[in-house]
């Protein structure tokens, strides 16, 4: 024996540390036309100007040339003279204008003429029926415009289809229903979303005719069952029961209308989807691709896809059932998890990753979950690229189990070699000497992302 090889190179590195998974994670108030005072209680001119007192070349009181305000609604009424209606400004208009003072050839100056108080009168009755008539026409403009808001208020689309036409306000609130699912199953989307009062959360983007017809292709909507629970003018509950797919659905649907006529509807036509859990950008509904954290579904069957060969969503079954358009359907089931193939190649990745790690000569292995010490217990340096390394647990590998990281397209696992080296030391003198021992191990967390064109592993800090 060497006296001088150290009896003891170097101390077995400590325990290995424990790991845990990470968590889940007609006029409305606002444009009403202006108050305009006429005058004073409507009262009469203070002066009844005469033909010997009339002020000369006395301009209109009103200027027409402006644009007049909308007809208030208010009758121009005509106040019976107090005296001798032959003379001028014997009355007062109780309304618009009061046409006393006006100058010119049919003024109180020339009170005989075609243009006196005579013709203020007709002038003043065809304007006052030009603004009603005006209003009238705005009025009547506006509630039909609100009428067709109405009708088809909460949806994305128009009040008409480019394929069935306009929408049919049907009376019977049973019958409504079924027409709603008949647009649902027919894939006619603006005709299924006038039932809805209010938007659907989340993005109606993929409330397209394509996605229902592919929806009803993969689980189709069937033996529907309607029966009114309680009717009235205004309100009912409807007691419906159909199947989707192989999932039965028994509920109740309530609708209402503002008055008779008026188009039946439901709180909401769509239902949503929230799918911040499954972190994909290539995830695709029943074939077609969706980006969007929340969508708005109609009732159906609906079949994700992570477009990714080594994830899924859920381990038995990917499709998510939106039951009823008020559903808020949760995906904490549809959890992305790697398919048999994405186990198999973590795996494979992993003891790849372990064999380069172990074929290098390195003290501290570039990438690597473990590394040798550079010194022997007794003060010897460590020759670089002379270290050995061996894995007595590499079979371990295939009892781990790995999982997707909440929020990516990651799926990590914990590994726990066990690594001895060998290596050759110098001591202060200069003289090489082997060593042996236990290498330490820094990393045992193997992370694969699934997301990569090419994956790889990574090993992260215990």
């Amino acid at each position: 024996m060497n006296d001088n090889q150290d009896p003891n190179p170097w101390a077995p590195n400590g325990g290995q540390q424990s790991w845990g998974e990470g968590g889940q994670q007609g006029w409305g108030q606002g444009n009403q036309p202006p108050q305009q005072n006429w005058g004073q209680g409507n009262q009469p001119p203070q002066q009844n100007w005469g033909p010997g007192n009339q002020p000369p070349n006395q301009p209109p009181q009103q200027n027409w040339d402006q644009p007049q305000p909308p007809f208030d609604g208010s009758r121009t009424t005509w106040q019976p003279p107090a005296s001798d209606p032959n003379q001028p400004n014997a009355g007062g208009w109780n309304g618009q204008q009061a046409w006393a003072g006006q100058g010119g050839p049919g003024g109180p100056d020339n009170q005989g003429g075609s243009g006196g108080p005579r013709k203020g009168l007709i002038i003043g009755i065809v304007a006052a029926a030009l603004v009603v008539a005006v209003g009238a026409a705005f009025f009547l403009t506006n509630r039909n415009k609100g009428d067709a808001a109405q009708a088809g208020s909460g949806a994305s689309a128009s009040s008409t289809d480019n394929s069935s036409g306009p929408i049919t306000v049907i009376d019977d609130p049973q019958a409504a229903l079924k027409d709603y699912f008949d647009a649902v199953v027919k894939g006619d989307p603006k005709r299924a979303l006038s039932y809805g009062r209010n938007s659907p959360s989340g993005s109606s983007k993929y409330l397209t005719a394509e996605m229902m017809k592919a929806a009803q292709k993969k689980n189709p909507i069937t033996d529907l069952q309607l029966e009114a629970e309680t009717t009235s003018d205004y309100s009912t509950s409807v007691n419906v029961s159909y199947t989707i797919g192989t999932e039965p659905v028994t509920t109740t649907y309530r609708m209402s209308r503002q008055d008779k006529g008026s188009h039946w509807q439901m709180m909401q036509a769509a239902g949503s989807a929230n799918l911040s859990r499954l972190s994909s950008d290539e995830i695709t509904i029943n074939g077609i691709k969706v980006a969007a954290t929340e969508v708005a579904l109609f009732p159906g069957g609906y079949t994700f896809d992570s477009g990714n060969p080594y994830i899924q969503y859920g381990t038995d079954d990917s499709t998510l059932y939106v039951k009823e358009p008020t559903s808020l359907v949760s995906t904490y089931d549809m959890s992305p998890a790697l398919t048999q193939k994405g186990v198999n190649t973590w795996r494979s990745l992993v003891k790849q990753s372990l064999d380069t790690c172990l074929a290098s000569h390195k003290i501290k292995p570039a990438g690597c979950p473990f590394y040798s010490p550079s010194t022997t217990t007794s003060g010897a340096s460590i020759v670089e690229d002379s270290v050995n390394y061996t894995n007595s647990s590499s079979s371990s590998v295939d009892a781990v189990t790995p999982r997707i990281i909440d929020g990516t397209m990651q799926a990590a696992g914990r590994v726990y070699p066990y690594i001895k080296a060998t290596a050759k030391a110098r001591t202060s003198s200069g003289s090489i000497h082997s060593a042996g021992g236990t290498a330490s191990v820094t990393n045992t967390r193997a992370s694969v992302d699934f997301s990569a064109a090419k994956p790889a592993v990574t090993w992260q800090a215990s």
